[in-house]
């Protein structure tokens, strides 16, 4: 009997858009979902499939992976395979695996990611400072930052107090710091230099907007707490230092 495995989203696709059939109310939008396409079953490592129960569809976890399930649907079994960095959990679907309950000895699928995105989607910590963070999206490293005086715990993916040999552990910027933004095309990250005014009066009443150096596409904010995040515009659209906001690249001076 020919069966239906679930591959990973291809690059484009929106993955807040496909749907799954489950154990819990019908059509809930999934995070971190696949979509299906024809397979017989036999190429790739052994597999054991579930006996489905004819009529109705649910859902089953996968014996091995962490990362993959069994959708039954009129009797028929579906292979799933949740995309890099998510898991699967029963009446919820794939979820980012720091949500996720892997048992050990289970498996997950091979890391896809790079640089300081270990896998495509997650949040993982700035290796050169306590205080910072990166949530990845399909690859894209966009950094974060927590408020002072807090850092970053990467088991439970929180900003929290640091204990007293964490505070010696942990170095932080005095006067600038270098923050990172993604390229164009989004595999690369450049180092910026930045040092948000002494005197920072706050026009948007808990952070002020600078110009991104040499990228009109972002621009940096300055928070209350003295901490610094960066932003970003939609497409077609840039920063404006006249207006410090997004605006239409036509109205942007030198940007293309």
């Amino acid at each position: 009997m020919g069966r239906t495995a679930l591959m990973d989203v291809d690059e484009g696709d929106d993955p807040g858009l496909p749907y799954e059939t489950q154990d819990g109310p019908p059509s809930n939008p999934l995070e971190g979902v696949a979509l299906t396409v024809s397979w017989d079953g036999t190429a790739g490592e052994a597999t054991e499939w579930p006996v489905c129960e004819p009529g109705g569809s649910y859902s089953r976890p996968h014996k091995v992976y962490c990362d993959r399930y069994f959708t039954c649907q009129n009797g028929q079994p579906y292979l799933g395979q949740c995309l890099d960095g998510y898991g699967f959990v029963l009446f919820k679907g794939c979820k980012l695996l720091h949500q996720v309950t892997c048992e050990k000895g289970k498996r997950l699928q091979a890391p896809k990611g790079r640089g300081v995105c270990e896998r495509l989607f997650g949040i993982y910590p700035d290796p050169k400072n306590c205080n910072r963070f990166y949530k990845c999206d399909n690859g894209t490293a966009v950094p974060d930052s927590c408020p002072r005086s807090l850092i970053f715990d990467n088991n439970k993916k929180v900003c929290r107090r640091p204990t007293d040999e964490e505070i010696f552990q942990c170095e932080r910027p005095t006067e600038a710091s270098t923050l990172m933004v993604p390229l164009q095309p989004a595999d690369s990250m450049k180092p910026v230099l930045f040092k948000c005014p002494i005197h920072n009066i706050l026009e948007f009443g808990d952070h002020s907007r600078h110009p991104y150096p040499g990228n009109c596409h972002f621009f940096i904010m300055c928070l209350r707490d003295g901490t610094m995040k960066v932003g970003s515009c939609e497409p077609t659209t840039a920063y404006n230092p006249v207006t410090s906001n997004c605006d239409s690249i036509s109205k942007v001076p030198n940007c293309t």
